[in-house]
């Protein structure tokens, strides 16, 4: 109970997802992060920012994560098909002898 005799809202929340990927996107294929998460609301409104955070962060965590491992994926594979055969190489490092 509040000072004004009003009964006090729970305005915290709380989520912990065991696998980030699977459990927002659906995607099983990629690895398991867990996301524990707590949001403190304040003020009048604040038991509904802290649901819209808890609701709403981790998908665009896990799309922004997603993101970033599909561009280092597709950078590693660029550079695997640009290199140079180990052969070629040794071969450079010769001539400059």
């Amino acid at each position: 109970m509040s000072d004004d005799g009003k009964t006090k809202v729970n305005q915290d929340s709380r989520v912990s997802l065991k696998n980030l990927f699977a459990e927002t996107l659906s995607r099983e294929d990629l690895p398991d992060y867990q996301l524990h998460l707590l949001s403190d609301g304040h003020g009048a409104s604040g038991h509904v920012i802290s649901n819209f955070i808890i609701e709403k962060y981790p998908v665009i965590l896990a799309q922004m994560m997603l993101a970033v491992v599909t561009e280092v994926q597709s950078l590693e594979f660029k550079n695997i098909k640009e290199a140079q055969p180990l052969d070629e190489v040794q071969e450079e490092e010769h001539e400059d002898d």
